[in-house]
């Protein structure tokens, strides 16, 4: 049974690998289009509390261990993490965070900038797009609110960007982000199909990497 599992186990993960090798997209000015996605766990309703209580029962029964426990998924960009978190489901929007994730938001954990960008898709924003953009840091809340326009549409309770501290973001936007440390390399960010129920949430992304002249 193990054994039989094990192959069927490395078919699947052999078929998924062939699948992303194929489909591979490219921008036509920044190459390789990588994706990442974030996810945090949540609470299952009680049927699947039931469905996951069985899974892992047979789980440990195969393994000799019990099964691995869900983690919080950060955004990997480049060689980097970035946080976002739900702001809404009907809205499909989200917040995106300046600071270094799982950190305790000291003032040298703002690792992050950000600029919004018109363009709707990824293949159509080209370098002259990345020289031109103007970045906003954390804290500047004034900034932030002109330019993501978080006051036409982020809930009114919005305290974390009154703070400064994330801008609001929505499904099918596409923004900018560099490192403080870094900024010549801009990473160009595509949101793309937003989950989530109350307290947890997913968010898939898009992206490609340019290089300019600080």
């Amino acid at each position: 049974m193990k054994r039989f599992l094990a192959i069927a186990v490395g078919l699947a993960v052999a078929g998924t690998v062939a699948i992303s090798f194929f489909s591979e997209e490219s921008h036509p000015e920044f190459g390789l289009i990588r994706s990442t996605q974030w996810s945090e766990p949540h609470s299952p309703s009680r049927f699947m509390g039931l469905v996951l209580e069985v899974t892992d029962t047979f789980w440990e029964l195969l393994n000799g261990a019990p099964p691995p426990t869900g983690k919080r998924e950060h955004l990997h960009i480049g060689s980097n993490q970035l946080e976002w978190s739900l702001m809404s489901t009907e809205l499909k929007s989200g917040w995106l965070y300046f600071h270094q994730p799982e950190s305790h938001v000291l003032p040298n954990e703002y690792i992050w900038e950000f600029a919004p960008c018109a363009r709707v898709n990824l293949a159509d924003v080209t370098k002259a797009d990345l020289g031109q953009a103007q970045f906003v840091r954390a804290l500047e809340t004034n900034k932030i609110r002109a330019a993501f326009d978080s006051d036409s549409w982020v809930e009114t309770n919005a305290r974390l960007t009154v703070e400064g501290r994330t801008i609001p973001v929505r499904e099918g936007q596409i923004v900018l982000a560099r490192l403080l440390s870094a900024p010549q390399t801009i990473y160009v960010l595509k949101f793309k199909n937003q989950v989530g129920a109350g307290t947890w949430g997913g968010i898939g992304v898009d992206y490609v990497q340019g290089e300019v002249r600080p």
